[in-house]
């Protein structure tokens, strides 16, 4: 039982079995034998097999296979374009009966013209036959005839380019690509060499400077793309590429050379800073908000548009910035005042728009958001503080001191619980302790002097800053807010300090004597207009140099000549007085003590006179000392001699 189920099985799963013919992929009807070579072949077709010219014929052996003809079969060279074909009128086909190896041997001899010109002609060799049954049988072989035994090619040999395009974007790879084509009818373009060079230098290839085409038969085309980069440092405008061509061509090399001129662009780069806004607004009061836009690209970016939408308070507000330049930041503000009777939040967005140089858009947007708060008294919204007097002297890198005066204008309602709040929207002056100053109480009409002590960053631009001052107090129980600006310049230090005068401290009438004043920019900003004068009553009432422009760190010479005149003698007083101020008008200066005495000429008979008297007292003195020593000497033999005797005598007695 279990066997005649296995069977009755297998033959269910035969029968469900689809049964699909299966076909053999269809080849060609006859092939040449790339690997025969018969008589009157120098090499195979596959080693480049080329027909033999002599006295004009074109002899063609072409060994051609079929496992499909019966009997003979016809070969037949065809030449699409007659008026240029290398053959005289003839029959261009032959009949070929199949070997015994069961190969075609088919040969055509064909009459050439006698001034044929070099070149390579595009032909087809036809073989066509019949099966067995009788069915047609035709297969085309796609050739070229290569003739160079013939005269000179009079086509023009030139390349055409077209369909340039490209992608230059300032600083980033890109390409140049164009379409090459031959348009000659017989002459081929070999070992194609393209060169692409920026004379400006500021395009450059991203590899080798050259590209090697494909070879280029008559009439044919390629598609080629030379990838390249474009320096940080290239202008946004029309560049003028230039293409070097060289090629091979039936013995002789050609070069060609051509120009195009193609637009490098940059990115539009527009940025948004931080928006300036307050989260809340009394109705009935203006709420304002700053949005700055900055251009961190290279390109000018033009007609640029911020528009406010905050819907249920305000549709749209737009705002024109105009053109931003590359480094440049502008600002978008805006204004609004809820009506009285308008409460709660509101939501919408700051919408940004602009064009490069090409027209090419940027876009994008901030969101931004609103609660608008309904007044809570009539007394609140008329109590206000009076600030006053507001100063500081602000320079960057060091410490300085605001100071403002506080009021409280209202006749009858004292403040209590004053606290101010001041901060710089820039970020570069901050508070050296707290950032809130708290006041107990002011009583109606009092004031209050402020003190507030500040770090300026080293970082701070020399440049007005907006300082913020945020009051809170209580007036009745009610929390009453205010909010003031104030512009305060920033300033940094200027310190001229000189090196040390240099000066002769006397000098001949007649002569002249040059002072020299090293002067040193010991801060960190620019002194100009720097002025060296000395006052020399008696010498010169007043004689200036101008130094000039010193950078900081920088030390420059200030140098005055002053010439004495012929009848002028004596000690005499005057000053140094150096000069100058700082971009802002600041003034810097400082006076150094000068002194100068002049002496009279000696005259040059006086002086010969003195000479010859000292030389002639000279000898006298010489002379003096000399005998003196001789005298000493011989009084000094006497005594000896006479000591000597009186001894010899006192022995004599002795004995």
């Amino acid at each position: 039982m279990k066997t005649i189920y296995k069977i009755a099985v297998l033959l269910t799963a035969l029968l469900l079995i689809p049964i699909f013919p299966v076909y053999a992929e269809e080849s060609p009807a006859f092939t040449i034998d790339q690997r025969r070579v018969l008589q009157g072949m120098n090499r195979s077709w596959l080693q480049g097999y080329e027909p033999k010219i002599s006295s004009n014929v074109l002899s063609l052996v072409v060994p051609i296979l079929s496992d499909q003809a019966e009997g003979t079969i016809q070969t037949e060279l065809l030449i699409p374009d007659e008026e240029i074909s290398p053959f005289k009128p003839q029959t261009m086909s032959i009949k070929t009966q199949r070997a015994e190896s069961g190969l075609y041997a088919v040969r055509l001899n064909l009459e050439l013209y006698a001034d044929r010109e070099n070149g390579d002609y595009a032909c087809t060799i036809r073989v066509t036959g019949k099966t067995r049954q009788g069915i047609a049988l035709q297969t085309d072989f796609p050739y070229t005839l290569r003739i160079r035994d013939g005269a000179p090619n009079t086509e023009v040999k030139r390349m055409e380019i077209s369909d340039v395009e490209s992608d230059f974007t300032v600083g980033e790879d890109g390409f140049i690509r164009a379409t090459f084509h031959n348009p000659c009818r017989t002459v081929p373009f070999e070992q194609i060499v393209l060169r692409v060079s920026d004379p400006s230098g500021e395009i450059i290839p991203q590899g080798a400077d050259v590209l090697y085409l494909p070879d280029l038969g008559p009439g044919e085309s390629a598609q080629i793309t030379f990838p390249m980069t474009v320096l940080k440092k290239a202008a946004v405008s029309p560049h003028s590429l230039k293409f070097d061509l060289s090629w091979a061509t039936l013995g002789q090399t050609v070069t060609q050379s051509e120009s195009f001129t193609r637009q490098v662009t940059q990115k539009a780069q527009l940025e948004p800073g931080g928006i300036q806004v307050e989260g809340s607004v009394t109705a009935g009061e203006k709420w304002t908000a700053a949005l700055p836009l900055m251009n961190p690209g290279n390109a000018e970016i033009h007609s640029v548009m911020a528009s406010l939408s905050l819907p249920g308070l305000v549709e749209k507000q737009a705002v024109l910035v105009g053109n931003i330049a590359p480094g440049e930041t502008k600002e978008a503000q805006f204004a609004v005042i809820p009506g009285k009777g308008v409460s709660g939040d509101f939501s919408g967005t700051i919408a940004v728009t602009g064009t490069d140089g090409n027209g090419n858009p940027v876009a994008f947007s901030v969101p931004v958001s609103l609660t608008v708060e309904k007044p809570s008294d009539v007394l609140t919204v008329s109590l206000r503080m009076d600030v006053s007097q507001v100063q500081g002297d602000l320079k960057v890198g060091e410490n300085g001191v605001l100071t403002a005066t506080l009021t409280n204008p209202d006749p009858l309602i004292p403040y209590e619980s004053i606290t101010l709040r001041i901060t710089d929207n820039s970020g570069d002056i901050l508070p050296q302790a707290a950032d809130t100053v708290y006041i107990p109480a002011l009583a109606p009409g009092a004031s209050y002097s402020l003190s507030f002590p500040v770090t300026v960053l080293p970082k701070a631009s020399v440049s007005p800053h907006i300082l913020k001052f945020e009051m809170n107090w209580i007036a009745r129980k009610q929390t009453v807010t205010q909010t003031e600006s104030y512009t305060l310049p920033v300033r940094q230090e200027i310190r001229l300090e000189q090196g040390g005068l240099k000066m002769a401290s006397s000098v001949i009438a007649g002569d002249s004597v040059t002072l020299s004043l090293p002067l040193m920019n010991m801060g960190k900003a620019d002194i100009v207009n720097v002025l060296a004068t000395v006052s020399l009553p008696g010498i010169t009432e007043r004689q200036a140099v101008l130094v000039g422009t010193i950078a900081p760190g920088e030390t420059r010479q200030a140098q005055i000549t002053l010439t004495t005149g012929k009848d002028v003698s004596g000690d005499f007083q005057g000053t140094l007085t150096v000069e100058g101020e700082d971009n802002d008008g600041n003034p810097v200066s400082f006076s150094l003590p000068v002194s100068l005495t002049v002496e009279k000429p000696v005259s040059q008979t006086a002086t010969t006179g003195e000479t010859t008297l000292k030389d002639e007292k000279t000898p006298l003195l010489v002379y003096g000392l000399a005998g003196g020593c001789g005298l000493f000497f011989a009084a000094f033999l006497l005594q000896g001699i006479l000591l000597r005797r009186k001894i010899r005598r006192l022995e004599e007695e002795k004995l």
